[in-house]
């Protein structure tokens, strides 16, 4: 980024991006905005069945989309849809209670006497005599957004609301959208009642490449765009890859790298600012060069000839074993080096195979080190039981089985290791 634009107040920059590209307002916001919920098959789909349950009553209907999808988009478009035509209440705010989620509800409809009420019984007559008053007027609609946080209290409450309802019709619409967790919740044989009582179940896929690419013609448009084309061939085809068909993922990128775009002067967007900007957001460029995850790198097999550990049984190799001290009958103290040869020499150039030696020479010491705990640890095991037999000779007996197995053990040790 230039440092003009850094110098420029922050409408003032917005407005020289737009000029630059030529737009009337930002086509990547991050905030749910339904003019610019790019109409694909899958959200189509879920629209309808969503907009099917709450003109027909059906009373529950659920929404299951994977984090980014454009869930709450769709919400939002909802709620626009229903805005002058229902009672709604709106809530986000799942890591409640059912008495927290009964009030959030009743403050979200504007119920007068409920601000400072939370009495649970209060409320809820508040909240069923709010119902009832608009069963002839506006219906109520109640969208519950990251649903699958709620606790069981909490969707318990919805279901005993739920069952407000009239002798030929349902009083109370009720929208349950969540991640894939919320299924897995709505299947535990305690939610059974309200699992039966969600008629409709609507899902999120993820959007195809050329749905993602549609969708980004679709957001310029809205936001006034008429050149050829904001992005590169390359940039598009990365851009696309990268978002991995989540419209969340794809506005995060989209935004930067216009940022980015603006300050390189680039119409159309090139990859490299694409690239910089991935390498950004992803923080791998922020990652240490000698740091790597552990979990990319296979572990080294721990030297065992005598098979998973046991108590009695030493995990280091004979050759390895740390000798007792005859005079203290201690393990003697055992020089841990980061290796047992020097590390193999790699080219400077080669950073990718200087690392994976770094990483198993610190493996390594690891494994030692482990091994000569444990060995320790036998070690003390014996003392204690020598000195319990000393207290103790009547159940000494008792052990012999235990003794000798521990003496076979520890004459195979010395032999194997020249002692």
């Amino acid at each position: 980024m230039t440092l003009s634009m850094i110098n420029t107040p922050k409408s003032s920059a917005m407005q020289q991006m737009l000029q630059f590209y030529g737009l009337r307002e930002h086509p990547f916001g991050v905030s749910p905005d339904p003019r610019f919920l790019y109409p694909s098959r899958q959200h189509r789909e879920a629209m309808a069945s969503l907009l099917y349950g709450i003109e027909n009553q059906v009373g529950i209907a659920a929404l299951i989309a994977e984090p980014g999808a454009g869930k709450t988009t769709l919400l939002f478009d909802i709620l626009h849809r229903f805005q002058n035509s229902a009672s709604t209440a709106f809530v986000f705010n799942t890591q409640c209670t059912g008495q927290e989620l009964l009030r959030q509800v009743v403050l979200e409809l504007q119920i007068s006497g409920a601000e400072n009420e939370s009495d649970p019984i209060r409320l809820h007559q508040l909240f069923t005599s709010f119902v009832a008053s608009r069963m002839n007027t506006k219906p109520v609609l109640i969208i519950i957004d990251e649903a699958q946080n709620l606790e069981k209290s909490a969707l318990e409450t919805l279901r005993l609301l739920s069952n407000f309802e009239a002798a030929n019709q349902k009083l109370l619409h009720i929208v349950l959208a969540g991640q894939p967790q919320l299924a897995d919740k709505l299947r535990h044989p305690s939610l059974t009642q309200l699992l039966q009582r969600i008629t409709i179940v609507s899902r999120l896929e993820r959007l195809s490449g050329e749905q993602m690419e549609e969708c980004i013609a679709f957001r310029l448009r809205v936001a006034g765009f008429e050149g050829e084309r904001l992005f590169s061939e390359e940039a598009m085809a990365k851009v696309i890859a990268a978002s991995g068909g989540l419209p969340r993922e794809l506005n995060r990128i989209c935004v930067n790298a216009m940022q980015l775009g603006f300050a390189m002067r680039q119409l159309p967007i090139g990859i490299d600012a694409v690239e910089e900007v991935l390498g950004d957001l992803t923080l791998t460029k922020w990652m240490p060069e000698a740091e790597l995850p552990l979990s990319g790198m296979p572990m080294e097999e721990v030297p065992n000839s005598s098979g998973p550990f046991r108590v009695g049984a030493s995990v280091v190799p004979r050759s390895e074993a740390p000798r007792e001290s005859a005079a203290t009958g201690s393990a003697a103290p055992i020089e841990i080096h980061a290796s047992a040869a020097p590390p193999a020499q790699v080219p400077e150039d080669n950073r990718a195979r200087r690392q994976d030696v770094l990483y198993r020479e610190r493996q390594r010491a690891v494994l030692r080190a482990a091994a000569q705990r444990r060995y320790t640890a036998e070690l003390r095991l014996r003392g204690m039981r020598k000195l319990e037999e000393r207290a103790n000779p009547a159940s000494a007996g008792e052990d012999d089985a235990a003794n000798q197995s521990a003496a076979a053990q520890v004459a195979g040790d010395q032999e194997s290791t020249g002692t």
